[in-house]
């Protein structure tokens, strides 16, 4: 290049007041101008992170599925959780079952029950006399009744023999409905009048049952119950029924009263007829029976005794219930409540 030529270019890049004009920048200015103060952290020139996508359909699934598996092992836990509780359950209520089954293996014993009854002679004696004279005075009776029967076709000697067993008491009477059931021992129209036992046996007065419901209590009737009916609606050998209404809550129930002085006379019925059965009838029982009469005696009395506990009876019911309440072939009746 000449000199004239520079001279023009010079001239050309300086200004109308004589500066140099700066060279063009060969960047465009940015358009937006980032201010740092001082003691400021520049801006970090890396780039930007993108955001973040919604989650696509296989990290929902994914999601779902570990939800479902967390909720099945919680409903396991809690379902092996709650088996192991109704184990425990079923557990304490069969050792319940055969704890009470263990107080009701042995009730009778010959030796206490005569223990019981030599502790109280005049009474034994007494009651031996009475038991003597309505047997003999039956036993009197009888050719005659029985002759009077074959004449008129009736049944006058099965009916005080009957009325024997009724006026001596509980266990005369079950002795009676065992009777009923032995077509071996005794003949068809005895037997027959025999059957009326199971549910003809005249009732004791309500007011002993009343006397006998607060002594046990420590209340008044009225205070226990809204109602009662005025007369049982079952009488049978040990005890009699009524039907009540609970105060409070209105309950229909059933009350169950063991007939006065049951077990007193039981006790000493049991050692006359163990006693009349070793030295009366043991000789008949081996050679028609096949065992000893004292066996019979000794197997009745604990049937006997067994209803006489009416804890025991409750028990019977509670575990019938437990038993047979999923059984569609056992109709369990209940009455309505009112």
């Amino acid at each position: 290049m000449n000199r004239g030529a520079r001279a023009d270019s010079s001239a050309r890049m300086t200004t109308a007041r004589g500066r140099r004009a700066p060279f063009p920048r060969p960047f465009p200015p940015p358009r937006v101008r980032v201010g740092v103060t001082r003691g400021a952290t520049a801006p970090s020139t890396t780039a930007a992170e993108p955001e973040s996508e919604p989650p696509t359909r296989d990290a929902s699934t994914a999601v779902a599925t570990t939800a479902t598996a967390a909720l099945v092992r919680t409903a396991k836990i809690k379902l092996k959780l709650k088996s192991k509780q109704e184990k425990e359950a079923e557990r304490k209520e069969k050792l319940e079952m055969d704890l009470d089954f263990c107080r009701m293996n042995k009730r009778y014993d010959p030796e206490v029950i005569q223990r019981e009854a030599m502790a109280r002679p005049v009474a034994l004696v007494r009651r031996g006399a009475t038991v003597l004279y309505k047997f003999w005075t039956l036993y009197s009776r009888r050719q005659a009744l029985q002759a009077q029967d074959a004449r008129d076709g009736g049944n006058g000697y099965a009916t005080a023999f009957k009325t024997t067993l009724t006026s001596l008491g509980p266990l005369f009477v079950k002795l009676g409905q065992n009777l009923a059931n032995r077509p071996d021992l005794v003949d068809e129209g005895l037997m027959e009048e025999l059957t009326q036992l199971q549910d003809r046996v005249p009732p004791f007065p309500t007011y002993l049952a009343m006397q006998m419901i607060e002594e046990d209590a420590g209340r008044t009737v009225g205070e226990i119950y809204e109602s009662i009916s005025p007369e049982p609606v079952a009488a049978a050998s040990i005890g009699q029924v009524y039907k009540a209404t609970l105060r409070g809550g209105g309950e229909t129930v059933a009350v169950k009263i063991l007939r006065p002085g049951t077990r007193p006379q039981v006790v000493l019925d049991l050692f006359i007829l163990r006693a009349a059965a070793e030295r009366l009838f043991d000789d008949f029982a081996r050679k028609n029976l096949g065992c000893p009469a004292t066996l019979l005696v000794d197997e009745f009395a604990e049937k006997l005794l067994e209803e006489l506990d009416f804890q025991q009876e409750a028990l019977n019911l509670r575990d019938f219930k437990r038993n047979f309440s999923d059984d569609p072939s056992v109709q369990i009746p209940v009455h309505p409540k009112p």
